[in-house]
C-alpha cells in the first residue's frame, strides 16, 4: 500500500460513523497521557491554592498565595477538583486525571458544538490540533477559556442571539483568562448596530453582573492584594516563550539585566493600537454577518498573539476553534490548513525538544522569565512527569547516543528559541494576512 492511500485508509477510519471513532481514538489518547504529567512550575502554585483554602478559606487566597495571576473561575475549579481527588486517593495518577476533568470536558464540549453547529469537517480540525491536547497534559485553564468564547460565538450568530447568554458567556470567558477582554466588544457592537441599544445594555448588565458574584468577594476580602496579583503580576513581568518581544532577551543569551524595565510595556501602545483599528473596521461594516464575526475574532486573537510580550504555548489554542470553522468554510486554503496542522506541532512539541529537554539531556539550568529564577530542567522534569513515564529513557537515551547534539542545542539555546518565535510568529501573521484579505459583502 503506498503512502496515499495509507493516509485515505486513516483518514476514512478517523471519520468513521460521522467521526465518533476520531473522537474515541482522541479520548484514548488523552486518558492515556493525560495522568502522567503536568507542568510542575504552575502547578504547584495551583497546588498552593488548596492548602490556603484549607488553611484560611476561599476568599484568603490572593492573600496568602505568592502567584495568582488568574481570576476567580481558575481557582474555583482546581481548588474544588484537587481537593475531590486528594480525598479519594493519594496516587499522583490518578490526582492529576481527577483534575483533568474539567479540561477533558471541556475538549469533548467544543468537539460537539463545532460537530453539531458547523459540521464534521470543523470537528475533526478540532480533533488534529496538538494544541488542545497540550493544554491537557500540562494543565491549563484555557480549554475553558476557548468553551466559553466559542459558546459566545455560537450564541452571537443566532438568528436571534440572547443578550443573556451573551453577557454569562463573555464573563465567563473573562473569569478564566482576563487578557481577552477586548474581545467582549464584538458582541457589544454586533447587538448595537443590528438590535440597538437595549439589547447591548442587557449584555453589558449581565456581563458585569456575573463578573461581580465571582469576584465582588475576594475584593471584599483583600482588594490590594486581588488587583496586584491579577493585574499587576502581567504587568511587570518580562517578555517569554514564543513573544515576539522575547528576541533581545534571546539575543543577550537570557541577560535580562540588560534589559530596562521600561521595555515591558511597550508591547501594550502597539497591541491597544492595533485592536482598536480592527473593531473601528467591525463597526464600520454595513453589515455585520457570521462570516464577518468569526473574521474579525480570529484577527482580534491573533493580534494578541503577535503582539502579546507573553507567549506561552497553550496560547495558540484560543485560535483553534474559530480556525477550524473558517477552515470548514472555506476548503480552499490549504496553506492555511497546512500551517494549522504544523503551528501547534512546532511551538508545543519541537520547541519544548530544543529548550526543556535539550537542558534536561545536558543537565543544565533553565530561566523560568515568569519570577526570573533558573531551575534544574532535570528537577522540573522528575517533578512534572509520572515515575517510569517515556520521557525518562527518552533522556537517558539521547544521552547515551547524542549527547554533543542536545548540549550543543543547550548552550545555543538563544539561538534556537530565536528562530522558533520568529517562525512561529511569521505563521501567524501569514494567517493574519490571508484572513484579513477575505472580503465579505457588508465589509467596507
Amino acid at each position: 500500500m503506498n503512502k496515499t492511500k495509507m493516509l485515505g485508509s486513516l483518514k476514512r477510519l478517523f471519520l468513521y460513523k460521522n467521526g465518533l471513532v476520531g473522537l474515541i481514538i482522541a479520548n484514548v489518547f488523552i486518558l492515556i497521557f493525560a495522568p502522567t504529567h503536568w507542568l510542575y512550575y504552575d502547578v504547584r502554585y495551583f497546588i498552593e491554592w488548596v492548602d490556603v483554602v484549607k488553611q484560611h478559606g476561599l476568599f484568603s487566597v490572593y492573600l496568602y498565595a505568592h502567584k495568582v495571576a488568574y481570576p476567580p473561575i481558575p481557582v474555583m475549579v482546581f481548588t474544588l477538583m484537587h481537593t475531590l481527588a486528594s480525598s479519594i486517593t493519594s496516587s499522583t495518577y490518578l490526582i492529576r486525571l481527577i483534575d483533568k476533568i474539567p479540561l477533558i470536558l471541556a475538549f469533548n464540549i467544543i468537539y460537539y458544538l463545532l460537530r453539531k453547529h458547523y459540521g464534521l469537517s470543523a470537528a475533526h480540525l478540532w480533533l488534529v490540533s496538538y494544541a488542545s491536547y497540550l493544554t491537557i497534559f500540562a494543565y491549563q485553564f484555557d480549554l475553558l477559556t476557548v468553551l466559553f468564547l466559542l459558546a459566545s460565538f455560537i450564541e452571537l450568530t443566532k438568528k436571534n442571539p440572547s443578550p443573556l447568554c451573551l453577557g454569562l458567556y463573555n464573563a465567563l470567558y473573562l473569569l478564566v483568562k482576563q487578557g481577552l477582554a477586548f474581545l467582549a466588544f464584538i458582541p457589544l457592537i454586533y447587538l448595537l448596530k443590528k438590535y440597538g441599544v437595549k439589547p447591548a445594555m442587557k449584555y453589558v448588565l449581565v456581563g458585569l453582573a456575573t463578573g461581580l458574584v465571582f469576584i465582588l468577594p475576594f475584593i471584599i476580602y483583600d482588594p490590594c492584594s486581588f488587583i496586584e496579583k491579577v493585574l499587576f503580576f502581567h504587568s511587570a513581568r518580562y517578555p517569554q516563550e514564543l513573544s515576539l518581544w522575547a528576541i533581545p532577551v534571546y539575543l543577550s543569551n537570557f541577560n535580562y539585566t540588560i534589559i530596562p524595565t521600561w521595555y515591558s510595556w511597550l508591547w501594550f501602545p502597539i497591541y491597544l493600537s492595533a485592536t482598536i483599528y480592527l473593531l473601528y473596521k467591525f463597526y464600520r461594516c454595513k453589515q455585520i454577518n457570521d462570516k464577518i464575526v468569526l473574521k474579525y475574532i480570529i484577527l482580534l486573537l491573533i493580534v494578541l498573539l503577535v503582539t502579546n510580550k507573553v507567549g506561552n504555548e497553550n496560547y495558540l489554542v484560543w485560535i483553534i476553534p474559530f480556525l477550524a470553522i473558517f477552515l470548514s468554510l472555506h476548503p480552499e486554503h490549504r496553506d492555511l490548513r497546512l500551517i494549522y496542522i504544523v503551528l501547534p506541532v512546532m511551538s508545543s512539541l519541537l520547541f519544548p525538544l530544543v529548550t526543556y529537554f535539550a537542558a534536561a539531556v545536558a543537565q543544565g539550568s533553565l530561566l523560568i522569565m515568569e519570577d526570573l529564577s533558573h531551575y534544574s530542567a532535570m528537577w522540573l522534569m522528575e517533578r512534572s512527569f509520572e515515575r517510569g513515564a517515556i520521557i525518562f529513557p527518552l533522556i537517558d537515551y539521547a544521552r547515551i547516543y547524542f549527547y554533543g547534539f542536545f548540549d550543543a542545542l543547550y548552550k545555543c539555546m538563544w539561538v534556537s528559541s530565536t528562530i522558533f518565535v520568529v517562525f512561529y510568529n511569521a505563521c501567524l501573521l501569514y494567517v493574519f494576512k490571508k484572513i484579513y484579505s477575505n472580503k465579505y459583502p457588508g465589509e467596507e
